[in-house]
């Protein structure tokens, strides 16, 4: 299975306590934080990365090269800001494997989830799209857009961004695709936003999207606050990113 990297964002929060790096490759304990993420991934089984990169695509290719642990790394190099969404379509375009799921990551967040699961879940619902979701704890999931779902996940709709997030959903950054979802992308259609634009519109048109809930360990590393959380979390997983 092949995985998209979206690490393409000008990452303005994180510049007070990261300003010389681009946000994915801020060091966590003197490791860049993507490789956290690749190696994550590579033990369950991706095969193939593309990274969709933009500002400072240079530094992350420095930092991150062509393979890791024998798995091959593609570039997709954004000349201009695509948002999200023309991010993805952009580097779905250098997939190897065009009629097969693709996971799709958001490169500044670590979501530890099992990736046989998100894939069962996704066959056995014989879904377009499944989100990776979980519930909010403390401060985790405060501030982000929430995901508003039936019982048998099926996505309803997508809420905005609030102060509290008690009692939803939120989106985890990371997705399986079906093919047939990645036709739809239009690399041609320009900048747009996944969540606020594409995931929207593709539940209105009835594709089947479906939230795939778990609770595993949680860090996006868009703020100072959140990043100086990171050193703790990921401390475990430190001498086999080193």
């Amino acid at each position: 299975m092949e995985a998209i990297i979206l690490a393409g964002g000008l990452g303005t929060r994180l510049r007070p306590v990261v300003p010389d790096v681009p946000k994915p490759i801020a060091p966590v304990r003197g490791v860049p934080f993507l490789l956290f993420v690749i190696d994550h991934w590579i033990e369950q089984g991706i095969t193939r990365f593309v990274i969709s990169v933009g500002y400072r695509h240079e530094a992350i290719h420095a930092a991150i090269g062509l393979s890791r642990r024998g798995v091959e790394i593609e570039y997709a190099i954004e000349r201009e800001p695509l948002g999200t969404g023309g991010a993805l379509a952009t580097a779905a375009g250098s997939l190897v494997s065009r009629g097969a799921d693709v996971l799709a990551l958001n490169g500044d967040t670590f979501f530890d989830i099992p990736l046989a699961a998100l894939v069962r879940r996704h066959s056995e619902r014989k879904a377009m799209l499944t989100i990776a979701a979980r519930r909010p704890e403390g401060d985790v999931g405060r501030g982000y857009g929430g995901i508003e779902a039936a019982a048998d996940g099926r996505v309803r709709a997508f809420s905005g961004v609030t102060a509290s997030a008690a009692g939803r959903l939120v989106n985890g950054g990371v997705y399986c695709l079906s093919p047939a979802l990645l036709e739809k992308l239009d690399a041609t259609r320009g900048p747009c936003s996944l969540e606020a634009e594409l995931f929207p519109e593709w539940v209105r048109e009835g594709n089947g999207i479906y939230a795939f809930e778990t609770q595993g360990v949680f860090i996006d590393i868009g703020t100072p606050a959140d990043y100086a959380r990171a050193g703790d979390l990921l401390a475990g997983k430190l001498r086999r990113a080193s």
